[in-house]
């Protein structure tokens, strides 16, 4: 997904690790994080079907030494499947 740095998968019983779980394992989903690098992506995407999607993510710091920084993602996806 669009949204997501990265997707951990554990597999088999990790309740000694992270509690409660089904026994066949753990999806760890990561987000993306903030960073202090300037950052500026759009995407534009055609397909079949009608398949029109975009997607953007803007990252960068508020201030100049770099404490305080945002991350602003989005998609939007039309298609006549």
């Amino acid at each position: 997904p669009y949204m997501l740095e990265r997707a951990e998968i554990m597999r088999g019983p990790v309740s000694v690790l992270y509690g409660k779980s089904s026994p066949g394992g753990l999806l760890n989903m990561v987000s993306k994080r903030p960073t202090t690098e300037p950052l500026k992506e759009v995407q534009f995407k055609a397909g079949t079907d009608s398949l029109f999607q975009t997607g953007f993510d803007f990252s960068d710091a508020l201030d100049d030494d770099g404490v305080y920084s945002y991350r602003l993602t989005g998609l939007a996806r039309s298609a006549n499947a």
